[in-house]
């Protein structure tokens, strides 16, 4: 296995590119209206408290895989069956991720393309930048994000120079229609894949 090696700063432009193109093709919290904001500050609890164990898992078994430490904790056989389940469910994550922006491309721009030769193209994409390696990947995170800010600063200049802005708006938080309890909007925030 290669040992390859990305900066502090180069995994925070990969987390942060990953994102914003997630929540350009996923809509996380749809159903919370206004407070989708809120379902995400408490779902981000959640996907902390979940990074601090991969991480503890990780100090304890440096050498090992996610399925190899599986097993290593809960055994032989039942360690296998969580491995094999982590793996049918990264696998449903990336396949759902790219049939999704598929999705998006055919709908937004490339209307007349087939969906499947449009997840083709981003299969092989993906399967040139793996073979690349991941400090490839970490440097071209580092200059796309440096463009994506100032791009997304400039927009925002450019929309806070209108003077349409109404600060009232931000203001407005727990008044959606349905009234959703903290519960739900933390599950529909993290779970949004799963549940429509």
């Amino acid at each position: 296995m290669e040992k390859a090696k990305i900066s502090g700063i180069q995994l925070f432009a990969l987390m942060f590119i990953f994102e914003l193109g997630t929540a350009l093709v996923v809509s996380y919290g749809r159903q919370a209206e206004k407070d989708v904001w809120l379902s995400i500050l408490l779902a981000m609890s959640g996907g902390v408290i979940l990074s601090f164990i991969y991480y503890f898992l990780f100090r304890q078994y440096p050498n090992l895989l996610l399925t190899g430490y599986t097993r290593e904790i809960l055994g032989k056989y039942l360690g296998w069956i969580v491995g094999l389940l982590y793996c049918v469910y990264f696998l449903y994550i990336c396949g759902r991720n790219v049939r999704e922006f598929g999705d998006l491309l055919v709908s937004s721009t490339l209307s007349e393309t087939p969906l499947l030769v449009i997840n083709l193209t981003l299969v092989l994409v993906m399967c040139y930048v793996i073979h690349l390696g991941v400090e490839v990947v970490g440097r071209t995170a580092e200059v796309f994000v440096v463009i994506l800010l100032l791009l997304g600063g400039a927009g925002n200049f450019l929309f806070l120079y209108q003077e349409m802005l109404i600060f009232s708006r931000f203001f407005l938080f727990l008044k959606t229609d349905g009234n959703l309890s903290l519960l739900q909007l933390f599950l529909i925030y993290s779970f949004s894949h799963l549940v429509k």
